[in-house]
């Protein structure tokens, strides 16, 4: 069965949870997700890495990890049995709340979480005379970038929603995560997986370039991260990779050499 939960808070109705029974792999789908090299990744570490990155884990929160070989499992949860999708997102977004999957990161709106995003990406994005530098990426980014490292997504969530999930789904339930999903880029590439509430982006010249995942929900917040990454690349030299499952993003297409449609 494929099903798309909305976790109002931090919990599940019992209708939507009863959905969830029997799936052996979760798409879990949160602004609160960090890649990681396979090698490095230790589970006693993960609260270590979200505060590395500026997102301490807020209490009654814990952490699941997707591998790659996961991600294609999670990339069909719309025509694929045994598979569910999870939307980790907050009921009220306002000045105190807690961000995606409830990482506390003093985030409003997508807006301030993309400005973050481009402030990071400064340095570590293609440039538009087609270099780089990727002095300004996360640590386990720039391992990966520099050993083309298996990666891992790690993934924040509360201890009550995993709880449920555990409860209704399989006994060696997996997680998946779009940022894993397998991509081969031969030239600069943009990759954006809009799901409606969370916008996952990569980019690539032709290396791992940046990777996040931000919760972004109307058209302005996209049209104001669009507008911050054209000022980082050249998007007419890049090819867009668009999982547009919201179709909102379809859009920006014209901001670029030319787009691909994948899922």
């Amino acid at each position: 069965m494929s099903v798309q939960l909305t976790l109002d808070g931090h919990f599940f109705s019992e209708s939507a949870a009863e959905a969830l029974r029997g799936a052996e792999v979760v798409e879990l789908l949160t602004a609160a997700t960090l890649l990681v090299p396979r090698a490095l990744y230790e589970p006693t570490e993960a609260a270590a890495l979200f505060a590395a990155a500026g997102m301490p884990l807020a209490e009654g929160m814990c952490t699941v990890c997707a591998a790659a070989e996961d991600a294609e499992g999670g990339a069909a949860a719309g025509a694929a049995d045994g598979v569910g999708t999870v939307v980790a997102a907050d009921a009220d977004r306002g000045d105190s709340t807690v961000a995606e999957g409830g990482v506390a990161t003093g985030a409003a709106d997508g807006v301030e979480a993309a400005e973050r995003t481009f402030g990071r990406m400064a340095d570590a994005a293609p440039t538009a005379d087609g270099g780089s530098d990727d002095a300004a990426l996360r640590t386990a980014d720039r391992a990966a970038h520099a050993d083309a490292a298996p990666l891992v997504a790690v993934m924040a969530l509360a201890e009550t929603t995993l709880r449920t999930i555990e409860e209704r789904c399989s006994a060696s339930v997996r997680y998946a995560a779009p940022l894993l999903q397998a991509v081969e880029p031969v030239e600069p590439t943009v990759w954006v997986c809009d799901t409606g509430r969370v916008l996952y982006l990569r980019c690539f010249d032709p290396a791992l370039q940046l990777a996040e995942a931000l919760p972004v929900e109307t058209d302005e917040e996209r049209a104001y991260l669009v507008e911050r990454l054209c000022e980082r690349i050249d998007a007419k030299r890049c090819v867009l990779l668009l999982d547009d499952r919201s179709g909102c993003f379809r859009r920006f297409r014209h901001r670029f050499k030319k787009t691909i449609p994948c899922a």
